[in-house]
């Protein structure tokens, strides 16, 4: 190969005098036997049609340089050469993955195996160097006159291309000799395809026509392109590829490898790459056996993944819809940061309240949500923390009990006007006041022989609010004589006010007969909180003579 054009035809015969054209031979079909001197007329036409083949496609052929950029290197297909990984190149040698075309200052160099293994030369197909530096890299270098060299170095040494050379690949082998990476290379970028033609042709059964320069009108086609680009420039770029097949798509972008089978952008604005028309979708793309329909990644900084905008007619701006089968859901979140949400909805700025975040329906059986945690809240609900308007929890009251009875269930029944709930047997109504329940008890206090007087017991309460309390003491005293006394006072400590103090309570007369004097005692009184704040309740128990008191305590329950 070499990238210097010959000055001349190789031209034979030119005055015809003595010329048996090809097809004319006698030996056409035969051949030449073994030893015939061969005619001279026949030598004539040969080497004279061999020349005026050269001279047509010299003069009728395009050239690289007519339609690339030849000055420098470009890659002609969209894949280079490339090795697989986890083969030896020290043994067994390491296979091609993928191969590729490139084009070096106007030569072109195909990486097939007559290239990759030249006479005399390393091979390369598959790659054997048993003298490489291991651990290192293989560079595999390709020249301007269509020869390619190998270079083993340690690994982590730069490509080093010679003179009139470009790197095609290199490959990272470990201590052993094994690939790590077949496709170290440096990228060789693409050309840019401008077709401006008149054309009216036919491309492997895939019609291609147009009007005038393709660059300027209209291009209306069923292409098929194996590599390459496609790009139509102008102020009015149209490409239409319109198709009536009710299964076949209009336009058909297949890679073989793992890239994508076509890229669209929209540079600037909101017009989109893609735009449908009539009822169809304006995207409809179906992935293999295994694979995603969709991939759509968002911006480096910012910018959504996907981003689905109805245009009306009760239309949603994102619909998922899962197949018949199990666990293949319509819509699947999935969060990767650990304080992002696996799905977030959101409402318009100046919502109502017939609007939702989420809304989640059931049909027949179903459940319309259902929120499962491994160790967290299955159900988080959130308002305003400071004077909220309304409740974080809402559920609709229902007129009577549900007929099916489910252990766990909760719910306002609006002709009790109460909450019920079940806990697997019965419903049950969940006890509720207005101003909240206290219900505080002491410590029980035993005394025997007790001749003086002071405070025995305590218990505090925290109301909601404020209202009225009920202050009760309750146990059994003992008087030693007839004539011993109990006075029982009721404190709020807190406020300083002494609530109650009893009448004095007298102990039965018991002389002259066998019974005991010990009595029941009860002492309630209400009371008036004057506020909300934590309250200490004390009782007192006040004896004019030896007396044993048995398992007195107290408690303050409310607020009425």
């Amino acid at each position: 190969m070499t990238t210097t054009r010959p000055g001349l035809y190789p031209l034979h015969d030119l005055l015809g005098t003595n010329v048996v054209q090809p097809e004319d031979s006698l030996y056409l079909q035969s051949g030449y036997p073994v030893g015939l001197a061969v005619p001279s007329a026949d030598h004539n036409g040969k080497l004279g049609r061999s020349g005026q083949w050269h001279l047509y496609a010299d003069t009728n052929g395009v050239r690289n340089a007519d339609w690339l950029e030849s000055t420098g290197t470009q890659l002609l297909t969209t894949k280079g050469l490339a090795y697989n990984t986890g083969e030896n190149v020290l043994t067994t040698g390491a296979t091609v993955f993928s191969r590729g075309v490139i084009l070096i200052e106007g030569t072109r160099i195909e990486t097939d195996t007559a290239f990759l293994n030249p006479v005399g030369g390393r091979q390369a197909d598959p790659l054997i160097y048993v003298t490489a530096t291991v651990p290192g890299r293989i560079w595999v270098y390709a020249s301007v006159d269509g020869t390619s060299r190998i270079d083993s170095v340690g690994p982590a040494v730069a490509d080093s291309p010679g003179v009139g050379e470009v790197t095609l690949v290199g490959l990272q082998v470990d201590a052993l000799g094994v690939v790590t990476d077949g496709n170290v290379a440096p990228t060789i970028p693409m050309p840019p395809r401008l077709l401006v033609a008149d054309i009216d042709v036919d491309l492997n059964a895939n019609s291609i026509s147009s009007v005038d320069d393709i660059g300027c009108e209209t291009l209306t086609a069923n292409v098929s392109i194996d590599t390459g680009t496609l790009t139509a420039s102008s102020s009015v770029a149209t490409i239409d590829t319109t198709t009536s097949s009710a299964t076949a798509g209009a336009l058909a972008a297949i890679n073989t490898s793992s890239g994508p089978g076509l890229t669209a952008t929209s540079v600037t604005g909101i017009g989109g790459a893609f735009i449908g028309g009539g009822s169809g979708a304006g995207v409809n793309c179906i992935g293999g056996a295994t694979g995603i329909g969709i991939t759509a990644l968002g911006g480096a900084t910012s910018g959504a993944g996907v981003r689905g905008t109805s245009q009306g007619g009760a239309s949603p701006g994102v619909s998922g819809v899962g197949a018949n089968a199990a666990s293949c859901h319509g819509v699947l979140g999935t969060a990767v940061d650990t304080s992002s949400y696996g799905v977030a909805g959101t409402t318009a700025a100046n919502a109502t309240t017939s609007a939702a975040g989420v809304r989640a329906d059931a049909l027949k059986d179903g459940v319309a949500l259902s929120a499962v945690a491994v160790s967290g809240n299955a159900i988080r609900a959130e308002t305003d923390t400071t004077s909220p308007t309304r409740s974080p929890v809402l559920i609709v009251p229902v007129d009577t009990d549900p007929s099916t009875a489910q252990a766990g269930a909760i719910f306002p029944n609006s002709t009790r006007n109460k909450f019920r709930i079940n806990m697997g047997a019965v419903y049950e109504s969940v006890h509720s006041s207005e101003k909240g329940s206290v219900f505080a008890v002491s410590a029980v206090s035993t005394n025997f022989n007790a001749t003086s007087s002071g405070d025995i017991g305590d218990t505090t309460i925290t109301p909601e609010q404020v209202g009225t309390v009920i202050v009760t003491v309750t146990g059994f005293w003992k008087g030693s004589t007839d004539t011993t006394t109990l006075t029982v006072l009721l404190k709020d400590i807190t406020g300083g006010v002494t609530i109650l103090t009893t009448q004095v309570l007298v102990a039965p007369d018991r002389d002259g007969d066998l019974h005991d004097r010990t009595v029941p005692f009860t002492v309630r009184y209400p009371y008036t909180l004057p506020s909300i704040s934590s309250r200490l309740f004390r009782y007192r128990l006040n004896v004019s003579a030896t007396t044993n008191w048995y398992d007195v305590f107290m408690t303050v329950q409310g607020v009425y």
